[in-house]
């Protein structure tokens, strides 16, 4: 979704001013990447959370040269989601009887 979409989306359901809306938007993001620059964890129940994680030490290779380089401790953004969006992506599993029925039904259409 574009935040333009958003905007209008969010305008017409809370009878504001689009101006207003993408204003309170607009700040949003800035708090948020703020926050990231500061190495802060972020937590949305809505959205989820963003946590840093400390990446291991390794030794790396470049597979031109094959020239090996130390790769010190790291931080990396990691992102996860709330349980009620994992439980609605996660694939659900189906028996195999169930699998050719779904399958027929999409063979005759």
């Amino acid at each position: 979704m574009k935040k333009s979409t958003l905007v209008k989306k969010v305008a017409k359901k809370l009878g504001l001013q689009e101006v207003v809306v993408e204003a309170t938007i607009d700040e949003f993001c800035e708090q948020f990447k703020e926050a990231l620059k500061e190495r802060e964890n972020i937590f949305l129940p809505f959205m989820g959370s963003f946590k840093f994680i400390k990446a291991k030490e390794k030794i790396a290779r470049n597979p031109q040269t094959n020239e090996r380089f130390y790769l010190g401790q790291d931080l990396k953004l990691k992102y996860f989601p709330p349980v009620e969006l994992r439980e609605e992506f996660r694939r659900k599993r189906i028996t195999e009887k169930e699998y050719l029925k779904i399958k027929a039904e999409s063979n005759e259409q």
